[in-house]
C-alpha cells in the first residue's frame, strides 16, 4: 500500500510505504505483529490482538457445523476477553452464554438488545458495554466505533415479514423470537482500531444507504470484513468491498454458500469478486479464509522524503 500523508511536525509531505503480509500457520502462540485470526461459522471470527488478548465477533459456533468441514466444538475457544455483536440474531448468538460467562468477557452490544441479551443468556449486566450509532469505546487494547447499520430486509419472511412470530422455532426456539425479531431492526457496523494503529472495519447487511462510505472514507481501513451473501451476484459485493479501498478484504457469513442455499459453491463466489475487483481496477485483494485456520498478518511501515537535513 503506497500513499502520501502528512505529517504533524510541520516538516513537507511524505511518502508512506506499507507492506502487508498475509501468511497461513497452526500455531495460535506466535508472537502476534498484526493481528492473528480464524473463520468459524456464520459471521464469527476469533481475534488474537497485539496484546495477546483475544476477541471473539458473533459467536455462532457449536449450533451448526459448518457444511464441508469437521465439527468445530466450542472447546476450541479457549480464551476470550472481548466480544462483538452485530446484531441479536441466532446465528450470531448461538454462543453467546457460554463463552461470555466461561471467561467472563466483556459484551459490546447494541443498546436496544442490552438488557435482553443478559437476562437470556444470564450474562452479568457489568460486563456489558452497550452503544448506539457512532459511540465510541476506547479500551487498553483497541478503540471502537459503532456505526448503525441495516440488515436485509426479510421481507418475505414469514407471514407478516419478520414478525417475532414469523421466525421457526429451530432458530432459537419461542421464547427467542423477540429477539431474532430485534436483530432485524437494529444491526451495527465497526471501526476497530488496534493498539498497533492496524485498522479493521467490520460491515455487515445491506448498503441500502451510503453513510458506511464516508465513515470509511475518514477511517481509511487496512482490512475490511465484509458480509457477502450468496443471493446477490459476486459482482455486485465486488463493487461494494472496492469502495471501502481496503488492501485486504475477507467475507463473512459465508456459511450459506458453503452449505449450498444460493446455488453456488463459495470458491465460484471468491472468483466473481475476483474477478470484478480485477475489472473495477482495485488495489483490493479479496481473500476467502480456510475455515478454523489461523491467520498471521504482520505489516512494516516506511517513511521516504526528499528533505535532507
Amino acid at each position: 500500500v503506497f500513499h502520501s500523508e502528512e505529517r504533524g511536525d510541520g516538516l513537507p509531505e511524505c511518502d508512506v510505504l506499507t507492506i502487508i503480509s498475509l501468511n497461513i500457520n497452526g500455531e495460535k502462540d506466535m508472537k502476534v505483529n498484526g493481528v492473528k485470526f480464524r473463520y468459524i461459522n456464520g459471521q464469527c471470527y476469533e481475534f488474537i490482538l497485539p496484546s495477546g488478548k483475544h476477541l471473539l465477533l458473533d459467536p455462532y459456533i457449536s449450533d451448526q457445523t459448518l457444511p464441508g468441514f469437521r465439527e468445530f466444538k466450542i472447546d476450541e475457544i479457549e480464551r476470550c476477553d472481548y466480544v462483538l455483536l452485530t446484531h441479536s440474531h441466532w446465528d450470531h448468538t448461538s454462543d453467546l452464554g457460554n463463552v461470555c460467562n466461561r471467561f467472563d468477557s466483556k459484551l459490546f452490544c447494541g443498546a436496544p438488545v442490552a438488557a435482553e441479551l443478559s437476562e437470556y443468556f444470564k450474562i452479568k449486566p457489568g460486563r456489558i458495554y452497550p452503544f448506539e450509532n457512532m459511540d465510541v469505546y476506547e479500551t487498553e487494547d483497541f478503540t471502537l466505533k459503532a456505526i448503525r447499520g441495516r440488515h436485509f430486509p426479510l421481507l418475505n419472511l414469514g407471514k407478516y415479514g419478520g414478525q417475532p412470530e414469523d421466525y421457526p422455532e429451530s432458530f432459537g426456539g419461542k421464547e427467542y423470537r423477540h429477539l431474532n425479531f430485534e436483530g432485524t431492526l437494529f444491526s451495527y457496523d465497526f471501526c476497530l482500531t488496534l493498539g498497533n494503529n492496524l485498522r479493521i472495519m467490520l460491515v455487515s447487511g445491506v448498503d441500502e444507504f451510503r453513510n458506511i462510505y464516508k465513515v470509511a472514507d475518514e477511517f481509511k481501513p487496512d482490512l475490511l470484513f465484509r458480509h457477502t451473501a450468496g443471493n446477490i451476484p459476486g459482482a455486485e459485493w465486488a463493487k461494494a468491498i472496492a469502495r471501502f479501498n481496503a488492501p485486504l478484504a475477507f467475507p463473512m457469513h459465508q456459511d450459506n454458500l458453503y452449505n449450498g442455499k444460493w446455488g453456488k459453491t463459495m470458491e465460484e463466489f471468491s472468483e466473481e469478486i475476483r474477478g470484478e475487483l480485477k475489472n473495477l481496477n482495485s488495489d483490493t485483494v479479496f481473500v476467502n479464509p480456510e475455515p478454523y485456520q489461523w491467520y498471521d498478518l504482520s505489516f512494516q511501515v516506511s517513511l521516504e522524503t526528499d528533505l535532507v537535513l
